[in-house]
């Protein structure tokens, strides 16, 4: 866009040799800033814009060699204003139609001069906002060509990152199934030997085939220890690689809970007091309550649970089992089951990895208490197959309480 002091570049088309005189003449007198250069003719016009370029054309309509429609047809860069002598304004509407920016209608005392440069001013505004415009257009063109192509690469990126992540999601997933499938085969396989050397000690311990001497009591007695001990081992195991593979199911049923979690905890009696502990019953549920679940997943989950409380208590200490009744969101009541002991508790940085299988929180070379780290996953898993969630509370050095909640009912 050009201002007041800026030197305007215009291309004076015109073949009378008074008007040209009288452009001249009103460019000087009124200090108009105009560079210019003047054509008499078509082909003289067509040779200056052949050497150099222009602000602005202003051209007669009627010249010798044609009219300024023909300049219109092939200017299509710089603007062009006609000036047309004609009393109808019928060229000057079909020179716009053409593509001229405007016109000016010539008069005998040359008075279009004197608004010339307010013409000129507007035409080149028009321009240049049309030049910015387009600039804009081309500059968000290329804008949204390179976000494109960005794009583009982004989501080529990221369409190889989701197929290398499905791709080890999937080589995960056979790994698990192929880990899952090698625990059961491999506890299917040690089933049997186990249940035949748990049977045969049974059968020796019995004296059916003679008397027994003490060493011999005491050694198949160690021997049948280690053998049950190894048996339950291999059944969580198998469960635990069944539950995790989701091929067993519970098999809900209706049974009365104060009758089920009192004959749980009374299977438990003879290793507490052999231990020095006690057990303690609670809660608030009344004796006729049932509750639907699978009383045989129940069982192992709170025999790991009450197993785990007098493994890691002390002397003189206490096992509580408690029911009550809760409220829980969707439910109009429901049973929270919890085993809470006086033990040695965990420490905070430790419950992260409770539940983790075959973990267990004390270095393997310094152990003190048996077991693989396997209950306390495969409660986990068997409570949530339940419809519930194993929590726990600690304070390290005083104690824990797990708990679960079931739906009443």
């Amino acid at each position: 866009m050009k201002n007041n002091v800026e030197q305007i570049k215009v291309l004076l088309v015109e073949d009378d040799r008074v008007d040209q005189l009288a452009f001249q003449r009103a460019v000087r007198e009124n200090k108009f800033p105009y560079e210019y250069a003047i054509a008499g003719s078509l082909r003289e016009a067509r040779e200056a814009l052949g050497r150099e370029t222009f602000d602005v054309i202003l051209a007669d309509y009627h010249l010798g060699d044609g009219t300024a429609l023909e300049l219109l047809t092939e200017e299509r860069e710089t603007p062009v204003i006609i000036m047309t002598g004609s009393a109808s304004p019928r060229g000057a509407v079909e020179a716009m139609k053409a593509g001229a920016c405007d016109y000016l209608l010539k008069d005998g005392e040359r008075e279009y001069l004197q608004i010339m440069p307010v013409t000129v001013g507007k035409v080149l505004k028009i321009k240049a906002a049309e030049r910015e415009r387009q600039d804009f257009y081309e500059r968000l063109e290329q804008l949204v060509t390179e976000r494109t192509a960005e794009l583009a690469e982004v989501n080529a990126k990221l369409r190889t990152a989701y197929a290398a992540v499905e791709q080890a999601r999937d080589a995960a997933e056979l790994a698990s199934r192929t880990k899952t499938e090698f625990i059961m085969n491999m506890s299917h396989e040690f089933r049997t030997p186990l249940n035949a050397v748990v049977g045969f000690t049974q059968v020796l311990q019995g004296e059916y085939y003679g008397p027994l001497n003490d060493k011999q009591r005491r050694y198949l007695e160690d021997l049948a220890k280690g053998a049950l001990r190894l048996q339950q081992l291999t059944e969580n195991i198998f469960l635990f690689a069944q539950v995790d593979q989701g091929s067993d199911a519970p098999q809900p049923s209706a049974f009365l809970l104060e009758e089920f979690l009192g004959s749980t905890l009374d299977a438990w009696r003879d290793e507490a007091a052999a231990r020095g502990i006690t057990l303690e019953r609670k809660g608030d549920v009344p004796a006729q309550t049932m509750i639907s679940s699978d009383p045989e997943k129940l069982r192992i989950v709170l025999d790991h649970l009450l197993g785990n409380a007098l493994k890691f208590n002390r002397a003189e200490g206490a096992v509580t089992l408690q029911a009550r009744l809760v409220g829980v969101a969707g439910f109009p009541a429901a049973i929270e089951i919890s085993v809470a002991d006086t033990g040695i508790g965990i420490r905070a940085e430790d419950l992260a990895r409770l539940f983790q299988p075959f973990t267990q929180l004390e270095a393997p070379l310094n152990k003190t208490y048996a077991g693989v780290g396997l209950g306390l996953a495969l409660s986990k898993r068997l409570v949530e197959s339940l419809g519930g969630r194993l929590e726990v509370e600690s304070e390290y050095g005083r104690g824990s309480r797990f708990y679960f909640t079931l739906p009443a009912g």
